[in-house]
């Protein structure tokens, strides 16, 4: 089996669009994830409303246009958490397929992270897991579709102060987190910090 570290010798031109080679060297470089990372936050950042509103009896108001960031933020972390995985030695592309992160759904932030954090050491509390599964419904569908695929999708999830909220809400409150974690997430990636540590060696 061909290394997908070095390109093959076989002639074909492993530099152009479409080549195997590329994809698996791509998918499985962590810089390339980084990338992505900082093209999704720096998005992230300029969509946001940060105008503050609230009903006259006190209730907070959310802009829409936040769920947007919300999904920008969501697949940042996404993209930073991956990168984390193929940095400890994992793959994402394996001999020509997409195999993704294991026991982890599409789009399940929460889910992940904690597979990532099996293998990088990446310590959350039940607050930033929670973050994050309310998070991934701005991914799957809150960020850019009126409804989901299944109804149940759109049930009152539990909020951040303990009460129940709709999916497609996420309150300064929960950006507040979404932003210490995709902070966290993205030093941990990036070579130039030296904040990656595997969760194995983290135990010692």
């Amino acid at each position: 089996m061909h290394d997908w570290t070095l390109p093959p010798k076989d002639g074909s031109k492993w530099w152009e669009p479409g080549h195997p080679w590329l994809h698996e060297s791509t998918g499985n470089n962590a810089m390339a994830w980084l990338g992505s990372v900082e093209q999704l936050t720096t998005a992230a950042r300029k969509v946001r409303d940060e105008t503050k509103a609230h009903l006259d009896d006190g209730t907070e108001l959310v802009p829409a246009i936040n769920s947007v960031a919300a999904m920008l933020t969501g697949y940042a972390i996404e993209c930073a958490l991956k990168g984390l995985w193929v940095r400890a030695g994992r793959k994402i592309i394996e001999g020509g397929e997409f195999v993704g992160i294991p026991n982890a759904g599409d789009h399940k932030l929460a889910q992940i992270a904690r597979t990532v954090s099996a293998v990088v050491h990446l310590p959350l509390t039940g607050e930033e897991l929670a973050v994050l599964k309310r998070l991934s419904a701005f991914v799957e569908f809150a960020g850019r579709y009126p409804v989901p695929k299944r109804a149940e999708s759109m049930a009152m999830t539990e909020g951040f102060d303990g009460g129940k909220q709709v999916p497609h809400v996420f309150t300064p409150a929960d950006f507040q987190v979404a932003d210490r974690l995709l902070n966290a997430f993205t030093t941990a990636l990036n070579p130039h910090f030296n904040m990656f540590r595997l969760a194995r060696d983290a135990k010692c």
